[in-house]
């Protein structure tokens, strides 16, 4: 086992010692496949029916590059998309440890069973990581036919599309997979051997018949059974095998007839009645393993001689292939198996089930528990595979046997797990996050009937139960309930529960948080961060911590939030998580912070990286646009903001998303139409969304009634907005929601001054400030508008003994006014070269370096390609890749930017 892989699934196979060489296919596998910058097309496809030697011929053309090479030996247990691509990026991997290291862990943590992530969210960062590596890399998935997935299918289709030029995939299979081949290989995409290309020649035939058969063959018999055979390597092979032992070889040859089918049982049941009875009883009983190794052997055999009988099977070349090279991994020729399988269940029955069980108690022991339970499920006894995953669900959740795991869990009956108290929780949590509130529930009230003797057991069951509990009272909107649940959760597990204790800190927190009150949702989301880490999770680390992030945002503590930012970006570079769409939060925050700070240039460039890296994954999509907006209404851009909206409104449609972001949305239109002077539309858009009265609720609605009150005070009613703006304020205090009580805070001073209030509004104004340079806003009393000048200008000049105060008055005042006398968006720190600048969305690669070299020297794209040898294409690539990472659009920003990063000469 390697992280939980079985190591041998992604090892390539050793070259068998009766190997022939056929160098006429391995010469066409290599025509034109190599060019400068790596290979000339993407798929090599080998597509025969089974005994053809389509793996055999792989691992010939292949042996001398192995460094190169990551195999994925795929059988009927890899039909499932999370632990397919698992399985392919670990094989990856072993050529490369640094691809697809942040995908590996995102796959392996159960949080992705909430976050539903889209497969080009999955694969565009791996993409990105190939289009990185310097040594070209052949990826084998054989026996592909195994996979029926129609998910996976399209998944491995974009992949192969948009595959870089360091990496050729190599498919084996028995039958032609549902790809667009003819489209491939019309665009000269691929290189396809077929039944035609690996039936073997005559001279192929006599050499393996030479190295087969123990005594010599007249050209006579040659060519009878080259005839007969017409081509079929494994045919071929079982002749020979049958010759070995037949007295008169002649005699044999000529009464061999029948088609490939009724050769294949007539010869290998031949082959097998031969045996001694000892093998005969192993062959049989190993049929069921899909590998084996001589302890794996003994304990479904319940003998001691597995080994000598395995290194007879291998001296006889009887269909048996070894899997390593270091003799302990092997695996029965695929058609032999099979037949060997027939015949067990054909003659035996009753022992099918008590062999799987055998197995499965083998792997139980040697801590392999996702095997272990694969084999049991088709033991005698269904039942004591459920009580071993009742008892193992909680640890194989952890691991990549979570993927498996849900899948078992997805076939399995409420009625079949009844008796299961623990299969029927996760049972209950997979209806809530896949199929809905009414199934979760009637599993739910099933569960609540379930108990263990056991008193440790079952606190840890009831503590289980009520975290399920408030996810369902949270899809249910019963956040009273929910809360109930989470608390009971944290009171009855352990602390040594992290994994199930970080679900319910994280609820509790998200309680608090979007119930008004961030400042007690601070604690459970710090804790719920630093217990993540024990994971080793850097994907559960970031998701942790971007709700710290967006927690800090809403209290206020904004530098505090930018240093954890900055933190959490590193991790995600570090780790390899740099390209998935969870790192959009990061950047997008990251990007409100400039905004804030006023260096709306600077916020745009990390916004648009956001978006882009979010695209595949619609509620981060959405959350990205959100930010979007807010940056185009504080650069005066309307009717983009709007269009923004729009977009956002069309996600919706598609995905539903959380009302977090669906609110916010609402209520920055409505914002955006009362600057635009569009009242009407904005009335009419916040009573759409049932901001009705005056009275403010806690949590979701506060941000609406403060536009509420803005539609109010331009129609002069005055008073309803005041108490509204009042009640805002007590609500944003109790919850320490700075950015909130900020702009309730500076809406009052403008009430007041319309009011000529002067004192009062100067008041407000001065209470505003000392927040503001407390926590360091400034982009909020821009937004505010010309109304804050008069009152600010008297401020200002009161301002005594406070030098840094009135600095930051100054600023925001000389700011208001030029943006009032000159109606654009002249930002004040322009002039001031910003630190941000030298935040580098991520690292250029070497090649990309050069590229952008050769840009700044003014070459065209194709001159880029004819000196770096290198196709169109792959320039493209490499400039799309360095504008994202620059933050710009195209290249005269590109060249720009790295000037001012000195990445290049300003020569």
């Amino acid at each position: 086992m390697s992280n939980n892989i079985l190591k041998i699934k992604i090892s390539m196979p050793p070259l068998s010692p009766t190997l022939i060489s056929r160098p006429r296919i391995t010469k066409q596998l290599d025509n034109h496949l190599i060019i400068a910058q790596g290979f000339s097309r993407p798929l090599t496809l080998i597509s025969a029916p089974a005994g053809y030697g389509k793996t055999t011929l792989v691992q010939e053309w292949l042996c001398n590059r192995a460094e190169q090479v990551a195999w994925y030996s795929i059988d009927e247990n890899d039909d499932n998309l999370e632990r397919f691509w698992l399985h392919l990026i670990s094989a990856l991997q072993a050529v490369n440890s640094d691809l697809g290291k942040g995908i590996i862990e995102m796959l392996r943590s159960s949080s992705t069973l909430v976050d539903s992530l889209d497969i080009e969210g999955l694969l565009n960062p791996l993409l990105n990581d190939l289009f990185d590596i310097t040594s070209p890399i052949y990826l084998v998935l054989d026996d592909y036919h195994e996979i029926t997935d129609v998910k996976i299918q399209k998944s491995l289709i974009y992949f192969i599309e948009n595959l870089p030029p360091t990496l050729h995939v190599v498919i084996t299979t028995r039958s032609d997979p549902p790809m667009p081949l003819p489209q491939w290989r019309a665009k000269k995409r691929l290189v396809e051997i077929r039944q035609k290309e690996l039936m073997l020649t005559k001279n192929e035939s006599d050499i393996l018949l030479e190295k087969l058969v123990m005594h010599q063959l007249s050209n006579e018999e040659l060519n009878t059974l080259y005839y007969k055979i017409d081509g079929w390597v494994t045919g071929l092979q079982l002749v020979a095998l049958s010759l070995s032992s037949q007295q008169s070889s002649s005699e044999f040859i000529e009464n061999f007839a029948g088609s490939q089918r009724h050769a294949l049982f007539f010869l290998i049941e031949e082959v097998f009645v031969k045996q001694p009875q000892d093998v005969q009883e192993f062959l049989l009983q190993t049929s069921i393993l899909n590998r084996f190794c001589s302890s794996l052997c003994d304990a479904v055999t319940s003998k001691t001689n597995s080994l000598d009988i395995i290194k007879k099977l291998e001296k006889d070349n009887l269909f048996i292939i070894a899997l390593d090279n270091n003799g302990q991994w092997y695996r029965y020729h695929p058609l032999f198996g099979e037949v060997l399988f027939n015949q067990l269940r054909k003659k035996e029955p009753e022992k099918v089930a008590e062999l799987h069980e055998r197995a499965g108690q083998w792997f139980l022991e040697n801590e392999a528990a996702g095997e272990a339970i694969r084999y049991l499920f088709k033991g005698k006894s269904p039942h004591k595979a459920m009580e071993i995953f009742d008892q193992l669900i909680s640890k194989l959740s952890q691991t990549e046997n979570w993927i498996q795991s849900i899948s078992w869990i997805e076939e399995l009956s409420v009625e079949s797990i009844q008796d299961y108290p623990r299969l029927l929780l996760y049972k209950a949590f997979i209806f809530l996050v896949k199929e809905g509130l009414d199934e979760a529930r009637a599993c739910i009230e099933l569960v609540e009937t379930k108990s263990y003797e056991d008193p440790i057991q079952q606190e840890y069951f009831l503590g289980i139960v009520a975290v399920v509990k408030a996810y369902y009272f949270s899809y249910s909107n019963n956040i009273p309930a929910a809360l109930e649940n989470a608390e009971k959760a944290l009171q009855l597990l352990s602390e040594s529960d992290t994994y199930w204790r970080l679900g319910a800190t994280i609820f509790l927190g998200d309680s608090k948080q979007f119930s008004g009150n961030p400042k007690n949702a601070y604690p459970y989301y710090k804790k719920a961060y630093e217990d993540g880490q024990s994971f080793n999770n850097s994907y559960v680390t970031l998701s942790n911590g971007v709700k710290v992030i967006v927690n800090l945002w809403t209290q206020g503590n904004l530098k505090e939030s930018e240093q954890l930012t900055e933190k959490l970006l590193r991790l995600a570079k570090d780790s390899g998580l740099s390209k998935i769409p969870k790192v959009a939060y990061a950047w997008t925050l990251y990007g409100e912070l400039l905004r804030e700070k006023g260096q709306l240039n600077d916020a745009k460039d990390y916004i648009d990286w956001a978006i882009s890296l979010a695209e595949a994954e619609k509620i981060t999509f959405g959350w990205s646009y959100m930010h979007l907006c807010k940056f185009y209404y504080s650069n005066k851009e309307y009717q983009k903001a709007l269009e923004v909206i729009d977009h956002i409104e069309i996600i919706n449609q598609e995905v539903n998303l959380p009302v977090f972001i669906t609110s916010t949305a609402f209520t920055w239109k409505s914002r955006i139409l009362i600057d635009m002077d569009k009242i009407d539309k904005a009335k009419e858009n916040i009573y759409d969304n049932n901001i009705l009265q005056s009275t403010v609720n806690y949590g979701g609605q506060e941000c609406g009634h403060l536009v509420l009150s803005r539609i109010l005070i331009k129609e002069k009613n005055y008073d309803n907005a005041n108490e509204i703006l009042n009640q805002i304020k007590e609500h944003a205090s109790f919850g320490n929601r700075k950015g909130l009580l900020l702009e309730t805070i500076l809406l009052k001073a403008c009430l007041e001054e319309l009011l000529k209030k002067t004192i009062k509004a100067e008041s407000y104004l001065e209470n505003a400030l000392q927040i503001g340079i407390e926590c360091g806003y400034f982009q909020t009393f821009i937004d505010e508008g010309a109304l804050l000048i008069p009152v600010l200008d008297r401020v200002v000049d009161k301002i005594d003994n406070d030098y840094e105060l009135l600095i930051y008055a100054q600023k925001i005042l000389n700011h208001l006014k030029r943006e009032n006398q000159s109606n654009t968006n002249s930002n004040d720190s322009d002039n001031i070269k910003s630190k941000h600048k030298n935040l580098l969305i991520e690292e250029l690669s070497s090649r990309e370096l050069e590229v952008l070299n050769l840009l700044n020297s003014g070459l065209s794209n194709q001159d880029i390609s004819n000196k770096l040898h290198l196709s169109l294409g792959t320039v493209k690539w490499h400039t799309s890749n360095i504008y994202g990472k620059l933050g710009v659009k195209n290249r005269t920003q590109a060249v720009a930017r790295a000037r001012e990063l000195n990445l290049i000469s300003s020569e």
